[in-house]
């Protein structure tokens, strides 16, 4: 059974399921879903997975981000996960704006390859 997981700034927290399911509730509501509990379904088959594959360690806040897409897509929910996807996009790139206007202590621990990808995104967009 999990009971923590590892958030972006290294610290650990209790790990709580009930996240997993609002998240996914959240971008299935963004396409135009409204059923809760599909939502948890869901997380459960994400939790399950995550306690498998993580018996040993204690996961990354984006370990379980990846296994939720991974249920989505397998279940048919496509939409759903690509909604996930985007809104996943959309905080990192604020966190790397963070990191940009040194608002963040903990610069350091951020994910580097997020920020090195929004870097090259916006190195490309200034060529073009």
């Amino acid at each position: 059974m999990l009971d923590c997981i590892r958030k972006r700034d290294e610290n650990t927290e209790p790990f709580q399921p009930a996240k997993i399911a609002c998240a996914i509730y959240k971008a299935a509501v963004a396409c135009g879903g409204n059923d809760f509990a599909i939502a948890e379904r869901l997380a459960g088959q994400v939790v399950q997975l995550a306690e498998r594959a993580f018996s040993d360690i204690v996961p990354r806040v984006e370990d379980i981000q990846d296994l939720v897409e991974k249920v989505l897509i397998e279940n048919g929910h496509a939409r759903t996960a690509k909604a996930y996807i985007l809104y996943r996009e959309k905080r990192a790139r604020a966190q790397c704006r963070r990191v940009d206007f040194g608002d963040n202590e903990n610069v350091h621990r951020l994910p580097r390859r997020t920020c090195q990808a929004d870097e090259r995104k916006r190195q490309y967009s200034e060529k073009c």
